[in-house]
């Protein structure tokens, strides 16, 4: 089918064809969705069509660019693993100017990671020494390499749609775009509705043909089932950019691998031949099944998407019909989908060490305080006394001031805190990127202690501890990031 069928051709020929079910498209259907698991297992040649690995892995979307200063410092090597294992694409940059080239021409980085704890490495005979580290350079330098929004990138078309054109005769990112995204239309109930997606010069182009013929009346793309599901709960809700026809057009999410599970839908219009932005909240996503509201459904798991799809319908929901279908022909281009954030996340995490007694702290210092000042959503950890460990521990998050002041005040016999390692601060960063909470706040950091092996023992520290210095449960990352107070900035 070509997307350049004029509308009288096309819907003469679906016309033509109103009676005539594909038992063939029915089938490619079941077997590209993995709708019939069984096949899988005599498929053994691939003759049927059916796929050795019938869901793509998250790494597949438009991947998050990190960038870690001071990735050789202890937090900075545990960060890298982190965000490897989560499919960041990470970029090492240095403090100083002089041997940043590397990071020159990055731009649209999600976040920077900026590790202090490195720069407690440098020896006084070093020619990188904190005397010629300026901060006002180094957080410009910041600033130029991340994005201008918070938004998370899912599905890019304009940059595959482009290389597609220039670089791919074989169309093999068209190729790689069917391996996510496949046709569901309304074959699967009889009808004999047909559509296609393909990427144009910067879009993707969903197109096609939609009958009423044998009850049908819609069609759809869809994506196969992403394992693990993708965690979107940072963020509000879903945007895109979209030229369509002048139709009424679904988008739809699902929270369940499950086939013909529960659809979390919303419906929007286009204007034909003009781009439009698009921006639909979570909340605006209703449960549906089958076309029908479900009632005591459970709120969409932003943190468990695990599909994605795009439906020209008949029908809207609860019975009511779609007041702007028409069958017949049908074009939607896309350039994007993305999560969007209204509120401020943190796109800048410091690690600071809390140093006493050290000629460096001056220096520290004056760095985190231009953070404080540079206008970007930050988040500056500090921990009480890191140490290079791999090993899990549970931490407080505590108000500098606050927590100075019980210091200064507390009993000189009173034991030294325990070292905090610095895999509790590397994944410490990782949690603050979800939370709006965390940004503008400087949190001063202790380790809790172990948990005594005598049962009785265990459940009144816990008490102690949860009810005295810290009134947050270990892991409850919302009660610790929102309990404190912002920063109060100073301008100079």
């Amino acid at each position: 089918m070509s997307p350049n069928t004029s509308s009288s051709d096309s819907a003469a020929n679906a016309n033509q064809n109103s009676s005539k079910w594909d038992l063939g498209k029915f089938y490619q259907t079941l077997t590209y969705f993995e709708v019939l698991p069984w096949l899988q297992q005599i498929d053994v040649l691939g003759w049927l069509g059916t796929r050795n690995d019938p869901k793509p892995d998250p790494s597949v979307l438009a991947p998050l660019l990190a960038i870690v200063v001071g990735d050789r410092g202890m937090v900075g090597k545990q960060l890298t693993q982190f965000l490897g294992n989560s499919g960041y694409r990470i970029q090492s940059a240095n403090f100083f100017a002089a041997n940043a080239t590397s990071t020159n021409a990055v731009t649209n980085a999600d976040v920077v990671f900026l590790c202090l704890d490195a720069l407690l490495n440098l020896n006084v005979d070093d020619s990188e020494t904190l005397g010629n580290l300026d901060p006002n350079e180094l957080i410009d330098r910041i600033k130029s390499w991340l994005k201008p929004d918070q938004d998370r990138m899912l599905f890019d078309f304009r940059q595959a749609g482009e290389q597609e054109s220039a670089t791919n005769p074989d169309q093999s990112n068209t190729k790689n775009l069917k391996e996510i995204w496949g046709i569901l239309d309304d074959v699967v109930m009889g009808g004999v509705s047909a559509s296609n997606i393909t990427l144009g010069d910067r879009s993707a182009l969903f197109y096609g043909n939609v009958s009423t013929a044998n009850s049908g009346g819609f069609a759809s793309v869809r994506s196969r089932n992403f394992e693990p599901g993708i965690d979107l709960s940072a963020y509000d809700g879903i945007a895109l950019r979209v030229r369509g026809d002048g139709k009424r057009y679904k988008f739809m999410l699902r929270d369940s691998g499950r086939w013909d599970g529960i659809a979390f839908c919303a419906s929007f219009d286009t204007v034909a031949n003009n781009w439009i932005d698009l921006k639909i909240p979570f909340d605006r996503f209703a449960p549906i099944f089958r076309a029908k509201t479900v009632k005591d459904a459970e709120p969409i798991a932003t943190e468990q998407i695990c599909a994605f799809q795009l439906m020209l319908s008949k029908f809207e929901y609860d019975g009511a019909l779609n007041p702007r279908f028409e069958a017949g022909s049908f074009r939607l281009e896309v350039e994007y989908i993305k999560a969007y954030s209204s509120s401020k996340l943190p796109q800048l995490v410091v690690v600071s060490p809390e140093l006493n007694i050290n000629p460096k702290a001056e220096h520290i210092e004056k760095i985190e305080n231009q953070v404080r000042r540079s206008g970007i959503p930050y988040t500056i950890a500090k921990p009480i006394d890191l140490t290079d460990s791999s090993q899990s521990q549970a931490i407080a998050l505590g108000q500098l001031e606050q927590l100075g002041q019980q210091n200064s005040n507390s009993n000189q016999s009173a034991k030294p805190p325990q070292p905090v390692s610095s895999l509790a601060i590397a994944q410490l960063c990782i949690e603050a990127l979800k939370h709006n909470q965390a940004t503008q706040k400087t949190y001063r950091i202790t380790a809790l202690p172990p948990k005594p092996s005598d049962r009785i023992a265990q459940t009144e520290q816990s008490k102690q501890t949860t009810s005295q210095t810290n009134p947050c449960a270990p892991g409850d990352w919302d009660c610790q990031f929102a309990r404190l107070t912002p920063d109060i900035i100073g301008i100079n």
